[in-house]
């Protein structure tokens, strides 16, 4: 992305953090998600659909993102979480520290886009 600055983090992002669920007495799971945004990310599309994948049975594009924000150490991002950006969802695949001083991070993800024959 070259040179990171906070100039560049021009587009906001909200992070959807998964911490589990809770099951109620009928057994059923409530997830609990937190809501954390909007947060400023500077939006990279690395290949709109660029790549397939085979889902049920079908072909599918896909559509890869990176998006680079600021580290904040008092929150940690997993793979589990999910990204919204322009309202449309985006699974993280990982998350790489961008620079050497752990500024910013990159966080690599994935919207699987509708499926075609």
């Amino acid at each position: 992305m070259g040179d990171l600055t906070t100039g560049k983090l021009n587009q906001q992002i909200t992070i959807f953090q998964n911490a589990g669920g809770v099951r109620d007495a009928s057994g059923a799971i409530t997830p609990i998600v937190t809501e954390l945004g909007p947060i400023w990310a500077a939006v990279e599309f690395k290949g709109i659909g660029s790549d397939e994948k085979q889902l049920a049975d079908q072909r599918t594009a896909m559509t890869t993102v990176n998006f680079t924000i600021r580290n904040n150490p008092n929150v940690t991002l997993t793979a589990k979480d999910e990204i919204v950006y322009r309202g449309v969802k985006y699974a993280i695949r990982s998350i790489l520290e961008a620079d050497p001083k752990r500024c910013f991070l990159i966080i690599e993800t994935e919207q699987l886009g509708e499926n075609y024959i």
